[in-house]
């Protein structure tokens, strides 16, 4: 059975916005104008309760609403199609049983997403969760194991779960790596990325042209040397410190091309602007 539409009572809403906390987001949504960024920059607004709801609201449309009982009542969620599109259903039978299983479904359809939380909504033992960028163009998922405790733990993996026709082309990306049992990542990651360009995304994912990156992480923060390889050639990278910060030269992926930058070794942090023909360090 396919999960039913939310239907929105905007003066009841407007009533509970009367106690919240905002957090003003800049997400994406997919967009049919450039087949080389298929996913455009949208701007909307997180709204917290003191009914304990989450309310999704965009130029005074409202998109969701999270219940605290609902799945995913904790995320936030910076795609616009994932919140359209992915609905979760799974509860708790008539004898309150400890655990429930979660299955996911897309526009839809149910997906093979999905796995075992507790009534606290904690993940537990096998797990095939959404990559950060599922969308309709890109429907990779994150594969591995939570502990007790709800933290991720030893090997995760990206597994490409995109339809038959989609399957038909090479799938050469194999990435991933492991997490500590404090769920911390750890060691050698493999890991999808994502190129921003001022208000468009690439997502570099046509399984023969991957943006990917590679390096090490220690006690989940990015350190020593990380390397951005596309096409299977090394196109870029540079050195994090201790604190995972950015330091030294760079050379950063902007719309399929490399960018020489200088990070100075005492900067905190840096925001790289791609329309700008030079190097450019913007301090915040």
């Amino acid at each position: 059975m396919k999960p039913t539409k939310q239907i929105f009572n905007e003066n009841d809403l407007a009533k509970q916005e009367q106690d919240k906390v905002i957090l003003n987001v800049s997400g994406w949504q997919p967009t049919k104008i450039s087949q080389a960024f298929p996913l455009t920059r949208t701007d909307y607004s997180i709204i917290f309760t003191e009914d304990h709801e989450v309310i999704y609201k965009q130029q005074g449309k409202y998109l969701k609403i999270y219940k605290e009982e609902d799945f995913q009542y904790s995320e936030i969620i910076y795609n616009l199609e994932r919140l359209n599109k992915l609905e979760w259903k799974g509860k708790h039978d008539q004898n309150q049983q400890e655990f429930s299983k979660q299955k996911a479904f897309w526009d839809g359809e149910l997906t093979k997403l999905g796995g075992v939380c507790t009534k606290q909504r904690l993940r537990i033992g096998i797990w095939v969760e959404p990559w950060e960028n599922y969308w309709s163009g890109c429907q990779v998922t994150f594969e591995g194991y939570y502990d007790e405790n709800g933290h991720r733990v030893e090997k995760w993996k990206y597994r490409d779960e995109s339809n038959e026709e989609m399957q038909n082309r090479q799938f050469v990306f194999s990435g991933g790596g492991y997490f500590q049992d404090d769920g911390q990542k750890s060691g050698i990651w493999k890991e999808l990325q994502v190129a921003y360009n001022g208000m468009q995304f690439n997502l570099d994912y046509n399984r023969n042209n991957q943006s990917i990156q590679i390096g090490q992480y220690n006690k989940g923060l990015k350190y020593g040397e990380w390397m951005t390889i596309y096409n299977k050639k090394i196109i870029g990278g540079g050195i994090y410190n201790e604190k995972g910060h950015k330091v030294g030269m760079w050379i950063e992926q902007v719309d399929h091309f490399s960018k020489q930058i200088i990070i100075p070794n005492d900067i905190k942090s840096a925001i790289i602007n791609p329309h700008l023909q030079e190097s450019t360090i913007l301090w915040e």
